[in-house]
């Protein structure tokens, strides 16, 4: 199934170019690392737990993976508000929204192997004050087909 999460990752990586100005953020997985030296307006694509689905067709198996998409922008300080800071959350779920719909009516581009695409929820928006970013992560989770 790896092939498979491979084959997802990259055509939602795909997506996400063709949809925003983001590029993939060199840590994923400690994003702290990520310093201000480079752009850190970026994103990254993990893949989560696979379980199998309900619905079983003959030398089909149906499995069910979630993934999260995570969005990081840079912010401003301003020393009399935090203006900067909602505004970038706003822009951020409107991004996260443009990508989920892409990807729920595209079908990831992958409309072979994936049959649904569904929304888990989206995090509380995070931000980091000693990098000055703010990240928002969106839980999704792809149906898709493994055949036998």
């Amino acid at each position: 199934m790896s092939d498979y999460t491979s084959q997802i990752i990259t055509a939602i990586e795909g997506r996400i170019d063709a949809l925003t100005s983001y590029e993939k953020l060199r840590y994923y997985f400690d994003r702290q690392k990520n310093d201000n030296r480079s752009s850190l307006t970026g994103y990254a694509v993990l893949p989560g737990s696979i379980s199998p689905s309900d619905n079983r067709l003959i030398k089909t198996i149906m499995v069910d993976q979630e993934f999260q998409i995570v969005l990081m922008d840079q912010y401003r300080n301003d020393a009399k508000s935090d203006t900067s800071i909602q505004a970038k959350i706003k822009d951020l779920f409107d991004k996260q929204n443009t990508i989920l719909t892409d990807l729920a009516s595209s079908k990831i581009g992958l409309s072979g192997l994936v049959l649904v695409t569904d929304l888990i929820g989206i995090d509380q928006p995070e931000v980091n004050e000693e990098n000055k970013t703010v990240e928002l992560i969106m839980n999704i989770v792809v149906k898709y087909r493994n055949g036998i």
